[in-house]
């Protein structure tokens, strides 16, 4: 039994693998299981990890179901009792998972999440920093403080004691498991750059763009957790969903989004701004998203001195 396993997702990213799994492969700590779920990819997936027989652990699905059910399926088929969440389009740093271990044991969290090393096309990095110590459940009702789940190590009887990852979730399933098990157990941030995460292309697993492109997970999200959430997260989610709804033509679904963000939170005009004009029909919808976006974009542009 390896002491940790590696649980990498993957989906039509055959051009991309071989960076993560040499990541993994190059580890200061040589201890190290990795599992490959091939979430049902149509292109060479297959022959490309086949490669790499004697690294790696392949499982493919006949049917493509998300990165929740990838990853739930391969904490199914890993051996290690600490599992690290590691996707196929970015890479670990060479002493990642000596890192994290030390981090884990001396903390004696259930998980521990590392700060990211962004890297966007054209070759630009920055660093992604957290506040290095203890996050409890009060943390993270204002916000995801410790950002996506990439390079995170957990003890595997922790996600396993919350129910893992929530499959009905595509988008926010990184947060949705922290709230679930910061009700329970105690995690812990890095402050350190231990995890490389590439930005900025079309086909990424995880992506900043299109983040709240799923209505039906945003609905499920806020069902389980807006008892969790601060009541400003909880408005700005209904907020969020409610632009959703308007730019599908739901009218009806969108009235009624931003007055539930309003009744949550009453302070942010922008819901005032948008629940007048949605009410007067979609066109005007549409013209006072225009304006908005058109003056944040010209406020964005000022110099101030």
């Amino acid at each position: 039994m390896s002491s940790v396993s590696v649980i990498t997702p993957t989906h039509n990213h055959a051009h991309l693998l071989s960076r993560a799994i040499l990541s993994v492969r190059n580890q200061t700590d040589a201890d190290i299981e990795h599992v490959v779920v091939d979430d049902a990819s149509t292109d060479g997936t297959p022959e490309l990890v086949s490669r790499y027989d004697d690294w790696v652990r392949y499982v493919r699905k006949a049917e493509n179901g998300g990165l929740s059910e990838a990853r739930n399926l391969g904490i199914r088929r890993a051996s290690g009792d600490r599992i690290l969440f590691l996707d196929a389009d970015d890479e670990l740093r060479a002493d990642a998972v000596e890192s994290l271990l030390v981090q884990l044991e001396a903390s004696g969290a259930a998980g521990v999440i590392p700060a990211k090393m962004k890297v966007a096309a054209g070759e630009s990095i920055r660093y992604s920093t957290v506040r290095e110590g203890v996050v409890t459940a009060q943390d993270l009702r204002k916000q995801n403080v410790i950002g996506g789940i990439g390079g995170g190590l957990f003890e595997r009887d922790a996600l396993e004691a919350v129910g893992c990852f929530d499959p009905q979730l595509r988008h926010s399933e990184d947060y949705d498991l922290y709230l679930r098990l910061a009700d329970r157990f105690s995690l812990y941030a890095v402050d350190d750059p231990l995890y490389v995460h590439y930005v900025g292309f079309e086909d990424q697993l995880t992506s900043e763009r299109g983040h709240y492109d799923h209505r039906e997970s945003i609905k499920r999200f806020l069902e389980k957790h807006e008892d969790r959430m601060s009541a400003y997260r909880t408005a700005e989610r209904r907020y969020n969903l409610a632009h959703i709804c308007a730019r599908q033509d739901d009218a009806e679904e969108a009235v009624d989004g931003f007055w539930r963000a309003i009744t949550t939170f009453p302070f942010r005009p922008p819901y005032y701004y948008y629940l007048l004009a949605t009410a007067a029909g979609m066109d005007r919808y549409t013209t006072a998203r225009t304006v908005h976006e058109t003056a944040s974009e010209w406020g964005s542009k000022i110099p101030f001195t």
